[in-house]
């Protein structure tokens, strides 16, 4: 039903951004659960949540792959909260490095495609069009990726490759495409798996989460929302909300202006050492 549900959304929502319907109708209609299917979805959205210890472990195993293009992306999912498909249709041009801005206003959609079908679309809601102020690692990230992709264009123009595919993604595969949620999926699972073993003597506790490309989103809001200073709408400006109960779902506990929303950001980086 939830499934069926998130489908009206988009329909409705879509009529709503193109005032063909003046309001969305199946946003009132609310699902009732039973007890034991609420503690089965906190049960899932706990296992979507890092905490600080987790964090630091996954991206230090992230630091370890061949292509750094997916520490770049889980760094900038960290530190903007947005989904991995307006993360895979960024390009250069939706990047303001004076301003220290991002315009998300596009998302990519790769599901069941192959790369050469791949099209951009609107975001998920309306409301998912939005600017974003940018953490310093998070600049950083961007400029890494930005730079190594000239390089990987260039050596592919002086050394063609079939297989090479290329693209204006600020986030790419080793073959050029993007990296969409399958693929980033991909390897967070494989991640997870290695940790699931190797957890408790490598880094000392015990691997148990589910880690996914959503899970970043999660981990944003929850920083933003347990400094009590940064206002809800704040939150809610900066990923895309407009509904507060959207919000409070991705809110996990740690034990107009985004300044604060970025300092934040910034000293949780910094406290958990990934901007080393």
């Amino acid at each position: 039903m939830q499934h069926i549900k998130s489908t009206f959304n988009k329909i409705f929502d879509y009529a709503v951004l193109y005032n063909i319907l003046p309001f969305s109708p199946s946003q009132v209609v609310k699902l009732r659960a039973s007890v034991d299917e609420k503690i089965a979805k906190k049960e899932r959205l706990n296992d979507k949540f890092l905490n600080a210890a987790e964090i630091k472990a996954l991206i230090s195993e992230l630091k370890k792959r061949r292509n750094p293009s997916y520490l770049d992306l889980a760094l900038f999912l960290l530190g903007t909260g947005c989904r991995i498909g307006e993360a895979a249709a960024l390009t250069v041009d939706s990047i303001d490095f004076q301003k220290k801005t991002v315009t998300i206003d596009r998302s990519l959609q790769s599901h069941d495609l192959t790369v050469d079908n791949y099209y951009l679309d609107t975001t998920k809601t309306p409301a998912g069009e939005r600017v974003e102020e940018l953490p310093d690692f998070v600049i950083e990230a961007l400029k890494r990726s930005i730079e190594r992709n000239k390089m990987v264009d260039q050596l592919h123009s002086e050394c063609p490759s079939d297989a090479f595919h290329f693209s204006k993604a600020i986030f790419r595969t080793e073959y050029g495409s993007p990296i969409t949620s399958h693929s980033f999926r991909e390897l967070l699972s494989r991640i997870s798996s290695y940790l699931r073993k190797n957890c408790e003597t490598v880094y000392g506790f015990k691997w148990t989460k589910n880690v996914v490309p959503h899970s970043f989103r999660h981990i944003h809001v929850s920083i933003l929302r347990s400094d009590s200073s940064i206002s809800l709408k704040e939150v809610q400006e900066r990923v895309g909300h407009v509904e507060e109960e959207t919000t409070d779902g991705y809110t996990h506990r740690f034990s107009h202006s985004q300044a604060k929303s970025v300092k934040a950001v910034d000293a949780f980086a910094d406290k958990i050492g990934i901007t080393n």
